[in-house]
C-alpha cells in the first residue's frame, strides 16, 4: 500500500539518496570524479531543500510503500491553483504505477475545489507524456520548460488502482 507522511529532519538521508537517484544520470559523462559529483550533488541538494523550506505553503511528503520510503511529492496551494512542485521516486520503484497513484490521488483530492493542478516539466522530458496520459495539457512554453495544467472540469481523472493512506 502506498502512503504519505510529512517529511521531517529525520528524512534527510533518504531525500539525499533520492536526489542522487534522480540526478546521477545528469552528471554521468561529466568527467568529474565520484567525489566531485557527490560534493556538487550535496551542495545542490542543500540549496534545493533550503529553497523549498523558504517557500510558504509547500507541503512536502515522503512516499512510502508499506514502511519503506520510496519517494516524495511536493505540492503548493494558492487561492487559484495547486502546484505540483515535484514527484520523485527512487529508481527501483519507477515504472510500477506509484507516480500515477500519487497524481491521480492529488487529482481526486483537488477536484472538489474546482482548482486546476499546474506543473512545469522540462521540454522533451519523458515525464511530459506521463502527465498527458493523466489529463494534463500544455498551456505555456518557456524554454527549457513547458507549463502544464489539469482542470477538474476536463473530466479526466483516471481511476487509481491503489489508494493513498
Amino acid at each position: 500500500m502506498i502512503s504519505l507522511s510529512p517529511a521531517g529532519v529525520e528524512d534527510e538521508a533518504f531525500l539525499f539518496e533520492l536526489f542522487v537517484s534522480v540526478r546521477l544520470a545528469e552528471y554521468a559523462g561529466s568527467g568529474w570524479s565520484q567525489s566531485e559529483m557527490q560534493t556538487l550533488m550535496w551542495v545542490e541538494f542543500r540549496t534545493q531543500q533550503a529553497t523549498y523550506a523558504n517557500q510558504s505553503g509547500v507541503r512536502h511528503d515522503i512516499v512510502k510503500e508499506g514502511d519503506v520510503p520510496v519517494g516524495r511529492i511536493l505540492t503548493s496551494e494558492s487561492a487559484l491553483a495547486v502546484q505540483l512542485v515535484d514527484v520523485s521516486l527512487i529508481k527501483p520503484y519507477r515504472g510500477r504505477g506509484i507516480g500515477s497513484v500519487l497524481v491521480r490521488g492529488l487529482q481526486k483530492l483537488v477536484a472538489p475545489t474546482g482548482k486546476p493542478i499546474r506543473l512545469q516539466v522540462e521540454l522533451y522530458n519523458p515525464a511530459m507524456r506521463f502527465y498527458q496520459r493523466l489529463g494534463f495539457q500544455p498551456y505555456r512554453e518557456h524554454f527549457p520548460y513547458l507549463s502544464m495544467e489539469w482542470s477538474p472540469n476536463s473530466g479526466k481523472v483516471a481511476a487509481a488502482t491503489t489508494t493513498l493512506a
